[in-house]
């Protein structure tokens, strides 16, 4: 693991009932976080958790290094990378990760639209809930590791290359 790896700004979209909770993890860890959400309100959240709120996604992905969304489905995805500024803020080597469920397939176009721009993509759904999430012990189903993912999660699981962590019956070893 890096130095840049230990100080990552990471961003936040989707605070709700499971991604506040994988924020307050981030933001009680050490790395740097970022959030922007829709409903002003959805930060009460992180009352008392050092972040900074950016007033729009395009913002936020230009001020950090890896833009985590913990989304509703996959056309939200699609929606947050379409809104205007989001995909020039996304400089090449910078990471974006899906927490949310969603299509194998969708999410491999994603990664392959985002790999256009020298961006990496990661589907990493969590399992355990809302509960979970309060609870630091959710499970995510990476295809691809990051260090960040053990903020929130008691285990973190290699599905293989992007798509894959939608697709656990495809799960490989590491």
């Amino acid at each position: 693991m890096t130095t840049s790896q230990h100080t990552a700004r990471v961003g936040f979209i989707g605070l709700g009932d499971q991604g506040a909770p994988m924020a307050r993890a981030i933001g009680d860890s050490v790395f740097e976080l970022h959030v922007w959400a829709r409903r002003p309100q959805s930060l009460e959240t992180l009352a008392g958790i050092p972040h900074t709120v950016h007033d729009s996604p395009a913002r936020l992905a230009a001020a950090v290094d890896i833009l985590a969304l913990c989304l509703r489905d996959d056309r939200d995805i699609w929606e947050v990378l379409g809104t205007p500024g989001v995909e020039g803020a996304l400089r090449p080597g910078r990471i974006v990760v899906n927490h949310g469920t969603g299509d194998p397939e969708e999410n491999r176009e994603i990664a392959e639209h985002l790999a256009g721009k020298k961006v990496a993509y990661l589907d990493a759904p969590v399992s355990g809930g809302g509960a979970g999430a309060r609870a630091r012990t959710l499970t995510t189903m990476a295809g691809g590791d990051r260090p960040v993912f053990a903020t929130f999660s008691r285990t973190v699981v290699y599905m293989g290359p992007s798509g894959s962590g939608q697709s656990p019956s495809s799960s490989t070893t590491p």
